[in-house]
């Protein structure tokens, strides 16, 4: 795994977080119409080299949530296309953050994201589904069929309650 990054600082506050254990590649910028930055200003060509030559099986864009860093990094996408898995950081709500201090993008992407997010899900329970059952997993669990009926009972009284609340 390589992880993209802006610059230097955004290295250290990945390596601060201490989750990432993987190579780095510092792209010295983000891509800018207006300030006349192209892809031959950042090391660009370098990450397209170093996935070759490295055998590197996944590129994380861990760049801004900006115009000029997600262009970037639609940018590297398109140039690693078939090569590598590329993946980016996921963005939206700041833990502790509340929905009235968000701005109208904010609230659009997590949105989309949460429909992708949902898709993903569904993806992966299809997947379990028709993956092959053991014995271990047919073997009955009365605690966990015990809490779910009572989650049911709660899920319908909290939905009669709705509707009664509705139709007063």
């Amino acid at each position: 795994q390589i992880c993209v990054v802006e610059d230097v600082a955004d290295l250290w506050a990945m390596e601060r977080a201490g989750v990432f254990r993987g190579r780095y590649h510092v792209l010295g910028g983000t891509l800018s119409a207006l300030d006349a930055v192209g892809p031959e200003d950042l090391r660009i060509p370098q990450l397209a080299r170093r996935v070759t030559a490295e055998a590197v099986t996944e590129v994380i864009l861990a760049l801004p949530a900006t115009v000029d860093g997600q262009t970037t990094a639609h940018y590297i996408a398109d140039q690693l296309e078939g090569r590598v898995r590329v993946t980016s950081l996921a963005q939206g709500v700041p833990i502790g953050g509340e929905l009235d201090y968000l701005d109208d993008g904010t609230i659009t992407a997590v949105l989309k994201a949460r429909k992708a997010r949902q898709e993903a899900a569904l993806k992966e329970q299809e997947a379990a589904e028709e993956a092959p059952r053991t014995a271990a997993d047919e073997a009955p669990m009365p605690e966990i069929d015990e809490m779910e009926e009572e989650l049911g009972q709660q899920r319908r009284g909290i939905l009669g309650d709705f509707l009664e609340l509705s139709l007063r």
